[in-house]
């Protein structure tokens, strides 16, 4: 629609429409298609993350990397381009704890999030595994990549289930990632870590 809605008001500018656009469509109503996106359950999450403890040194680098950075925004609320550029240098330690500090590529806004006090201390876990103390957390390939990788491990564990996109959010558009986008609603039951310090970064 936002593509449409751009040509159109370019036809109007080169005057190969005679009616506006608001003329044209006054007579015309969308509605919105209730849709249903599938999510993780935190069950489904959990099995994930003992998968990857688990099989960590016999997977491929590859799928490290995605299913590491998949799990790292499942749990912390960023999108597939925050996982992207996140950094080690982007931990930083309060009162001895480990906080995530980040401003969020998509809308400028800044983040201040619990790594080691959330989750039982599972995302600070999740980065332990590479060993890794200056630069990138993940080195992630395209959301294509990410998605189709994380979809084989998704079937493989859970046959018969579909498979959402990488984001917190539903994921997304977009992180994983972040497939997930996880604004994941299944993370306010997952254990019984209190979620309220991410509402709004999470936007649940």
């Amino acid at each position: 629609m936002k593509h449409l809605k751009k040509a159109f008001h370019q036809a109007c500018r080169k005057g190969y429409l005679k009616l506006s656009i608001e003329e044209l469509f006054s007579l015309c109503s969308v509605k919105q298609e209730k849709t249903f996106k599938e999510s993780l359950t935190s069950k489904e999450l959990l099995i994930l993350y003992q998968y990857l403890q688990t099989e960590f040194e016999t997977m491929a680098d590859r799928e490290k990397e995605i299913l590491a950075g998949f799990l790292f925004s499942c749990l912390t609320g960023l999108r597939y381009s925050d996982i992207c550029s996140v950094e080690y240098s982007n931990i930083k330690r309060i009162r001895n704890k480990r906080w995530l500090f980040l401003t969020m590529k998509k809308t400028g806004q800044k983040v201040f999030v619990p790594i080691e006090q959330m989750f039982s201390g599972r995302a600070l876990g999740i980065m332990r595994l590479f060993h890794r103390t200056r630069g990138k957390l993940f080195h992630m390939p395209s959301n294509a990549v990410c998605n189709r990788i994380i979809k084989r491990i998704y079937k493989k564990l859970f046959r018969g289930k579909k498979i959402f996109p990488f984001t917190p959010e539903g994921i997304l558009q977009q992180l994983f990632c972040f497939i997930i986008t996880h604004r994941l609603q299944p993370l306010k039951k997952f254990l019984d870590t209190p979620i309220y310090v991410l509402q709004k970064h999470m936007q649940i």
